[in-house]
């Protein structure tokens, strides 16, 4: 599967090749390189069954294999779900990426970094000579990978994020920075210029700088160009389900013979749950359920503000449940008393079994991680933790086996692990079909900032805050001087501040706002564009 992926471009390059200049070759050659890919390879590449993928690089090196694969056999019911696959499966493809850039291979070693980062290149690559635009996804996404990957290995100062995959959970960077493997990442940074800069015509200033760095050889050489005026079009938009405040609607069932029986409230913006049961993992499916009954794909979002300590395996989070029947099958993400971030999905498909199903993520030094999060796309359910409420990592993704049903059960739950209520509060809750009554609160800074030294321009990313509507650019001319507002309303993530002169150092900042009010300033950044 790992060696489909790294060579995929030159076994069905290679088989282009021949198949496109080669005097001696044949339509029955064609035929039996297409059998040998259909029958033997890809199957293969995807040895675990449908959806389930290793994380990070693993999943990324068998979307390319497949991908290319598909192309070269012209089957598009395979190339259409590799597609839908790299651009929804939250642990392997473009969503395994935050705002800044970082993929969920990228605290673990720049080595498996850049391989993620290679094999998702790659594939968009392929897909774009079939005119399909997966580059301009979630924000130009694949660009701030890049750009991410060649600031960091360029050894710029960079603060890194908590992230993550379903195959760890990171907290810390730890990772060797510098990294000059694959002769430094030259031919994802290849096809990055070509994509970004020669095509759409944008700016890539850290991925600039690290090529002045590299030699063409044996691979990168194929992928180097001068100009680009290719097209493609991206492709239709995602079925990612929205979410809003709830402040009323919830059912309530105990289940698993839960009791005393459990209640749930709302008041200013927080509610309160307080449930007993006998613990939730496998088979026992003990708890408190508060929850609504959503037909299609569907979300729950919630920081856990606090739970009481009834047990010390006490829990509080959200949970999805194909029926309320106990042991039916379901997945939930919460938090225990001592912190910890629990996940567990039962009698769903999960690549590496209960391994990767059942886990206990401990916090670590840059501080509390208490918001949770499911997802259902289809008969797929991903399981999220996060810091903040917008850098969200996928930490846990499980199939639901045939009959998929069209509506599942997806609420707040509690299990005090005894016969007394625990009460638990529960702040930021959103789902699929709320009510949108939750009054606004003033959104934290925005987590990070990065600015990049362009030509005649510095382009800007931040992570997104929560319930934030629209941000404001501010720059100064020195460290801790006066800063200017220079753009206000910016309704994503970037922008880029084009009033600038080179060989000048600025300092940036970012602001979030909504209804509420204005946050604090983000940590600040600083680029000389040259």
């Amino acid at each position: 599967m790992l060696d489909l992926g790294d060579y995929a471009a030159a076994f069905v390059g290679g088989a282009e090749i021949l198949r496109s200049t080669y005097p001696g070759w044949t339509e029955a050659d064609t035929a039996t390189v297409k059998k040998y890919f259909k029958d033997v390879l890809m199957p293969a590449a995807n040895p675990y069954g449908e959806s389930m993928f290793g994380a990070a690089n693993k999943g990324g090196l068998s979307l390319v294999a497949l991908g290319l694969m598909a192309i070269y056999n012209d089957d598009i019911e395979t190339l259409d779900r590799v597609v839908y696959q790299a651009r929804t499966l939250a642990h392997i493809g473009l969503r395994n990426t935050n705002d800044i850039g970082m993929l969920g291979d990228y605290l673990r070693d720049q080595g498996h970094a850049y391989g993620q980062l290679r094999s998702l290149t790659m594939l968009a690559e392929a897909l774009w000579t079939q005119g399909i635009d997966i580059y301009s996804d979630f924000d130009n996404r694949l660009l701030a990978a890049g750009e991410y990957f060649a600031r960091v290995n360029e050894l710029v100062p960079t603060t890194a994020l908590p992230f993550g995959t379903t195959d760890r959970y990171y907290t810390t960077d730890v990772t060797n920075r510098g990294w000059d493997g694959a002769n430094r990442g030259s031919v994802a940074l290849t096809q990055l210029y070509g994509a970004y800069v020669l095509r759409k015509g944008l700016q890539a200033p850290f991925i600039a700088q690290r090529r002045l760095g590299t030699s063409v050889d044996g691979t990168s050489f194929m992928f180097l160009k001068e100009s680009d005026t290719s097209k493609a079009t991206p492709p239709p938009p995602l079925p990612i389900p929205s979410t809003t405040s709830i402040t009323s609607g919830f059912s309530n069932a105990d289940i698993g013979g839960a009791s005393p029986a459990g209640t749930a409230t709302y008041a200013a913006g927080k509610w309160n749950v307080a449930g007993a049961g006998w613990d939730i993992w496998g088979e026992r499916d003990s708890s408190h359920f508060s929850h609504k009954a959503l037909t299609g794909n569907s979300a729950i979002i919630a920081k856990v503000e606090s739970l009481q300590n009834t047990h010390p395996s006490a829990v509080a989070g959200v949970m999805m449940r194909t029926s309320l029947d106990p042991g039916a099958p379901r997945a939930w993400m919460a938090i225990n008393y001592q912190g910890q971030v629990l996940q567990n999905m039962t009698k769903l498909a999960v690549y590496g079994g209960a391994n990767y199903a059942n886990k206990a993520l401990t916090n670590g030094s840059s501080g509390p991680i208490n918001w949770v999060k499911l997802e259902r796309i289809g008969n797929i359910i991903t399981g999220y933790v996060s810091p903040d409420g917008t850098n969200w990592a996928a930490t846990n993704v499980g199939r639901i086996n045939a009959p998929v049903p069209d509506t599942i059960y997806v609420g707040l739950v509690v299990s005090s692990v005894s016969s007394q209520l625990n009460n638990s509060v529960f702040s930021n809750v959103q789902i699929t079909g709320g009510d949108g009554g939750a009054p606004s609160v003033i959104p934290e800074p925005p987590a990070m900032l990065l600015a990049s030294p362009g030509d005649g321009a510095v382009p800007l990313r931040w992570q997104a805050s929560f319930g934030a509507t629209s941000y404001t650019v501010h720059r100064s001319t020195f460290s801790g001087g006066p800063s200017e507002t220079i753009a206000s309303g910016v309704k994503g993530s970037s922008y880029t501040d084009k009033s600038v002169t080179n060989g000048t150092t600025y300092y940036y900042t970012v602001t979030a706002t909504n209804a509420a009010g204005t946050s604090g300033s983000s940590p600040v950044d600083s680029a000389t564009p040259r």
